[in-house]
């Protein structure tokens, strides 16, 4: 324990302190979130070092990097990238070096748990994303760990790879009966069929998801988190190169991998990125969506809100 939060990393008590910065308020309880989120990438990265994994800060981590030398002050989360070798590397690493309360989620350590991407979280915390509480996996304070797959040259090809993976994903969404499908021609096919789909196995249909997400991560020069759609991919995306070269640099108390072309690659992804968003844009992208209480396992808090219903 250190400050009180369920961490391993030290931080000087007033980094909990509520303060302005940018002239954003900072409340103590988002300064909390960040305290765990900080603990969860030192760990992580450490790990990594150990085993010769590459990743970069990605996203708003990166931009926070670089325009802030650490979080922006409006944000609640981290991501990080990797291309899908260090990923595969990643799946790898022996269960012991991630100590409760720690814990890699992926499909492969948690079955209740698919997303494309994997998620390191602090399981002493609470981080419950809108619509997803009655699931029964980890919902601790995380970090996202993006996989870096190979966009498609060709429109065509782009298109039929999207399509393919949208329709595996439908049918992992039904066998695992985590969302409602849109009622579709092919939802409705897809539920006829679910017998059948159960006999093959939902393990089966994750690893045919994985193998065409991940079709064209060999050879093509643009990579992005390509499960998201095209659309995202072709905002979100980096080359091979900017993902292979890294640097260090500061955030917060800590010092993260960015790409070492960190301009060209916020530039593709934000425009004029030293520009602030105006204020009443700020943190849109998480309100509302995401429960947070870094004092509380996850666990109880489910708990406590399973006896108020």
């Amino acid at each position: 324990m250190s400050n009180g939060l369920p961490i391993s990393l030290e931080l000087p008590q007033e980094f909990l302190e509520e303060e302005v910065r940018c002239g954003a308020l900072v409340p103590s309880k988002l300064k909390k979130i960040w305290a765990v989120e900080l603990d969860l990438l030192n760990v992580f990265t450490n790990v990594c070092a150990r085993h010769g994994i590459r990743f970069q800060v990605f996203a708003g981590t990166l931009l926070g990097a670089v325009r802030h030398k650490g979080f922006i002050p409006w944000d609640d989360d981290l991501d990080i990238c990797m291309d899908r070798s260090n990923f595969e590397k990643l799946c790898r690493v022996p269960e012991g070096e991630f100590p409760e309360p720690y814990f890699l989620q992926t499909f492969f350590t948690e079955k209740a748990f698919y997303c494309p991407f994997a998620r390191f979280r602090n399981s002493k915390t609470t981080a419950v994303i809108s619509g997803t509480g009655d699931i029964k996996s980890n919902h601790g304070i995380y970090m996202d760990v993006y996989i870096m797959d190979g966009v498609p040259s060709s429109r065509l090809m782009r298109w039929m790879h999207s399509r393919t993976m949208d329709l595996l994903s439908m049918i992992i969404s039904e066998l695992q009966d985590q969302e409602k499908i849109p009622q579709t021609f092919f939802s409705k096919l897809i539920r006829c069929l679910r017998p059948l789909f159960s006999l093959i196995g939902c393990s089966r249909f994750v690893l045919l998801h994985m193998r065409v997400i991940s079709f064209f991560s060999r050879k093509a020069s643009m990579l992005a988190p390509v499960s998201f759609g095209m659309a995202f991919a072709g905002r979100y995306c980096i080359t091979r190169g900017e993902l292979s070269e890294s640097i260090l640099m500061e955030f917060e108390n800590l010092r993260v991998p960015v790409a070492k072309c960190w301009d060209d690659v916020l530039r593709r992804l934000y425009g004029d990125y030293m520009k602030y968003p105006a204020a009443a844009q700020r943190g849109k992208w998480h309100e509302g969506q995401i429960t947070f209480d870094p004092d509380t396992p996850y666990t109880e808090w489910l708990k406590r809100q399973s006896n108020k219903t």
